[in-house]
């Protein structure tokens, strides 16, 4: 069984957990303990007969943040070349 944590960016966790189902599940639920959902945003990712990945926001106040986040209108900027049938990233 191992658990092995590595950074995706700045704001997000990614960890590996592997092992038999028994020590997969208990390690999950250890590590939904340390990291609860409502606090850090811990989520299964995927899930294979050997392994489960589990990813998390770093801190607390990352993931509050990315909950109360205001998207913005038009994130592409207004300048932005449309496509066929006036659609962005369309080019055929």
């Amino acid at each position: 069984m191992s658990l092995d944590e590595a950074p995706i960016d700045c704001f997000r966790v990614r960890c590996l957990i592997t092992g038999t189902d028994d020590e997969i599940e208990e390690q999950r639920v250890l590590y939904l303990e340390k990291y609860p959902y409502l606090c850090f945003g811990t989520r299964s990712i995927s899930k294979t007969a050997d392994s489960v990945i589990v990813q998390r926001f770093r801190t607390q106040k990352i993931c509050a943040e990315a909950c109360i986040h205001t998207p913005v209108a038009n994130p592409l900027g207004a300048d932005n070349e449309e496509g066929k049938d006036h659609t962005i990233f369309q080019t055929y």
